[in-house]
């Protein structure tokens, strides 16, 4: 009876064993199957980063032209201002000439 204890102890460890065994090949896997998630997601990011500063360098350029543009139609409107001033100092002359003439030629 002794043997057969002995034997179903021996047996029971082996099982063990075996399934401690198992067990480590799995761990095994799991841990290569994390490095290789690992690599996947910093590659997977590192092209998300690559595209968020292709993004911001948009976006940089865009203001800049903006800026540009918004001074430039600033530029442009005081140009047309001071055009606007010559213009009417041209006309206010051409009234006064035209007044001379009709004096001159006696006209009312």
């Amino acid at each position: 009876m002794s043997d057969d204890v002995n034997g179903r102890i021996l047996t029971a460890l082996d099982s063990l064993q075996a399934g401690q065994a198992k067990l480590d090949a799995g761990q095994t896997r799991l841990e290569e199957g994390q490095v290789k998630l690992r690599v996947e997601l910093m590659g997977r990011m590192d092209r998300l980063q690559d595209v968020i500063t292709g993004l911001r360098e948009d976006v940089a350029v865009n203001f800049g032209r903006a800026d540009k543009a918004e001074l430039a139609a600033h530029n442009v409107r005081e140009e047309v201002r001071a055009l606007g001033e010559v213009v009417s100092a041209m006309h206010r002359q051409i009234q006064r000439l035209q007044t001379d003439v009709r004096h001159l030629k006696g006209e009312p």
